[in-house]
C-alpha cells in the first residue's frame, strides 16, 4: 500500500506531512530541535522512524494509522506550485547544492533540455566533457579560473532555470517529491487534515497554526531560525518575475500538472500569454 508522507510526533499530539519547498524544511528542523534526535545535524533520514507507513484502522472515516495517537492533529503547509519549482532552481545555484543533486536531477535536467540548443553537434562531446568538468571544478573549491568554451549552453549560464527544469520533466517524465503536486504527496482525500496552512499567508496564517498546534511557547523558533521569509520578495513578486519569460507550453504543462493543487488550494492558474 502506498503511504501518504505523515510522521508522528505523539508526544506533541501531531501528525506532519512536509510538502517539498513549502516550510518543510522549518518545520523539519523544528521538530528535530524539539523531539532531541539528529545531534545538530538536519536531515528527513533522523525522523525516519516516525513516518506513518502502514494502514491501521479507520475512525469516524478518517484513516488511522499504525503507531498513530488517535487525537493527533494533522497538518501540512502548501505553497504555489510554481513558487516550489522556482524555490527549487533559485536553490540549485549554490555550489553545495550543484554537488549534492547533481545525480538527483541537476545534470540530467540541463542535458536533456538544452540538447537542442548545441549549433555544432561535432561540439557536442566536447561541451558535456567541460560539463563534467565544471563540477570537479565546484568540488575543488573553484580553484584557479574556470575557461568555458563560447556557445556551450550546457554551461549558460552553468545551472539550471525554471524552463529547463519544466522541459526535463516534460520529456522524462521523472518522479520527484520537489515537483509532485502536494495534493498527492500529502494526500488531502485520504489523510483529511484538521489544518492546511497557505505558506504565503505567512505570519498570520503560521502563528494562527502555532497557537492551534499548541505551540505557542515555541514561536521563537520560527522567527529567529527556522522562518526568514519577511526578509525575502513577495510570492507575487516573485512569481511575477519568472512568469514574464515562460512560454505558453510551459504554462500549460504547470497548469495541467498542478491542477489538483490549484484546485484544492485556491492558487490561480498561470495564464497564457495574450490572453
Amino acid at each position: 500500500d502506498r503511504y501518504y508522507n505523515l510522521y508522528q510526533f505523539n508526544e506533541l499530539g501531531l501528525s506532519w506531512c512536509p510538502i517539498f519547498k513549502s516550510g518543510s524544511s522549518t518545520w523539519r528542523n523544528y521538530f528535530q530541535d524539539r523531539v532531541g534526535v539528529g545531534g545538530g545535524d538536519y536531515h528527513i533520514k533522523y525522523i525516519a522512524d516516525r513516518q506513518l507507513n502502514k494502514k491501521g484502522s479507520t475512525v469516524n472515516g478518517r484513516l488511522l494509522y499504525l503507531y498513530e495517537t488517535r487525537g493527533n492533529k494533522r497538518f501540512t503547509l502548501t505553497r504555489n506550485p510554481l513558487a516550489r519549482m522556482i524555490s527549487l532552481v533559485k536553490n540549485s545555484v549554490k555550489d553545495k547544492e550543484m554537488l549534492d543533486k547533481k545525480s538527483d536531477w541537476i545534470y540530467d535536467c540541463i542535458l536533456t533540455s538544452r540538447a537542442s540548443r548545441v549549433k555544432q553537434k561535432a561540439l557536442d562531446g566536447l561541451y558535456k566533457i567541460e560539463f563534467d568538468h565544471y563540477f570537479t571544478w565546484l568540488k575543488n573549491k573553484r580553484e584557479g579560473k574556470f575557461e568555458i568554451t563560447e556557445g556551450n549552453p550546457y554551461l549558460d549560464p552553468p545551472y539550471p532555470e525554471l524552463q529547463d527544469l519544466i522541459t526535463f520533466v516534460i520529456k522524462t517524465n521523472k518522479e520527484d517529491g520537489h515537483w509532485t503536486p502536494g495534493s498527492v504527496f500529502c494526500n488531502v482525500c485520504v489523510n483529511k487534515f484538521d489544518y492546511i496552512i497557505k505558506l504565503e499567508e505567512e505570519p498570520l496564517e503560521l502563528w494562527y497554526l502555532v497557537d492551534k498546534l499548541g505551540l505557542w511557547d515555541d514561536r521563537e523558533l520560527f522567527l529567529n531560525k527556522a522562518n526568514s521569509s519577511f526578509k525575502k520578495l513577495s510570492e507575487k513578486d516573485i512569481l511575477q518575475n519568472t512568469l514574464d519569460g515562460l512560454p505558453n507550453s510551459h504554462r500549460a504543462w504547470v497548469n495541467k500538472h498542478f491542477k489538483g493543487d490549484f484546485e484544492l488550494f485556491g492558487y490561480e492558474e498561470l495564464p497564457m500569454r495574450g490572453s
